[in-house]
């Protein structure tokens, strides 16, 4: 099956699961809100498609959305806030709890919610391939038009994640990285690239090197919080190769320290 071929494939199952999913009422909800104030369009982004494509279970386990057209945060919070309860996210967006009245019955939901104007840099302009292109890896850059049913994919994510010889590569977005967040990205890299299966390019690798001191400036409460989300303990051998690949001794030493020392 050719690129284009699998790329239509996964998109019609996708939108499937995703109207199948405990998430779709509130999203309706949302997107009726949002019509009420303007041309204001949803894009689930990032990490909800990447888990998709890359899980067996061909279900959508959460949702982060990305809203364009939306003329200010105010904007934003008045829809949300009409639904549910929310609490500021470290995107620069918002954690969205519905209602159960706006999630039809459902209770216990979590969506990231944020303005494309959010996660670019001042100049740029505000589209949706703008938008996830300034997310932190190639494989994340990756947004599903909600009402017109279609894959953005700027960066060639897609390829990589849908490639099953894993012989892709990914990359870290590090073209407008900002002041002090270096440290950060290298860390996304060894969370993503042991659990995924998916390599590092030399490009990534080289920007690694010349950046890894940033990594100095982050305690081992933060480098644990990076991980939070994943049981790292379960690929422990995986992440220490690769620290090993790509980091200096004492900083891959610094760094395994801090995920697994004492165990």
């Amino acid at each position: 099956m050719g690129i284009e071929d699998a790329v239509r494939d996964i998109g019609e199952k996708f939108d499937r699961a995703l109207r199948e999913s405990d998430f779709w009422p509130a999203m309706t909800w949302l997107g009726d809100q949002f019509r009420r104030r303007g041309p204001i369009k949803l894009w689930v982004v990032g990490g909800t498609i990447r888990d998709f494509i890359l899980e067996t279970s061909n279900m959508i386990i959460d949702v982060d959305l990305m809203v364009e057209g939306c003329p200010s945060m105010e904007v934003l919070e008045e829809a949300i806030v009409a639904g549910g309860t929310f609490r500021r996210n470290m995107m620069g967006g918002y954690k969205w709890y519905p209602s159960p009245e706006a999630a039809g019955g459902k209770e216990g939901l979590e969506i990231d919610i944020w303005r494309i104007e959010e996660s670019i840099e001042p100049g740029d302009p505000a589209t949706p391939e703008m938008g996830v292109s300034r997310f932190d890896l190639s494989i994340n850059a990756l947004g599903w038009d909600v009402e017109e049913k279609r894959f953005i994919d700027p960066l060639g994510g897609l390829e990589v994640i849908l490639d099953e010889s894993k012989s892709r590569p990914m990359e870290l977005l590090t073209e407008k990285i900002k002041p002090g967040n270096a440290g950060r990205l290298i860390l996304r890299a060894v969370k993503y690239a042991p659990k995924l299966g998916i390599g590092l390019g030399e490009k990534s690798k080289r920007w690694i090197r010349e950046n890894e001191a940033e990594l100095d400036e982050l305690s081992d409460e933060k480098i644990r919080y990076v991980f939070r989300a994943i049981d790292y303990r379960s690929i422990r051998k995986e992440i220490e190769e690769f620290c090993d690949e790509i980091l200096s001794p004492a900083r891959a030493s610094r760094i395994k320290n801090a995920l697994f020392g004492g165990q």
